[in-house]
């Protein structure tokens, strides 16, 4: 189970930079909060 969280937020964050590499990191630390949140 933790295996598969880790590889999907790895590929959330891989993703992420290639399609949004000029966003700041706090916009990208909101992102990863909100995906955390829409799992539980």
């Amino acid at each position: 189970m933790v295996i598969l969280f880790m590889g999907v937020f790895y590929s959330v964050i891989s993703i992420h930079f290639r399609y949004n590499n000029a966003l700041k990191s706090s916009h990208f630390f909101t992102n990863m909060v909100n995906f955390y949140r829409a799992i539980l």
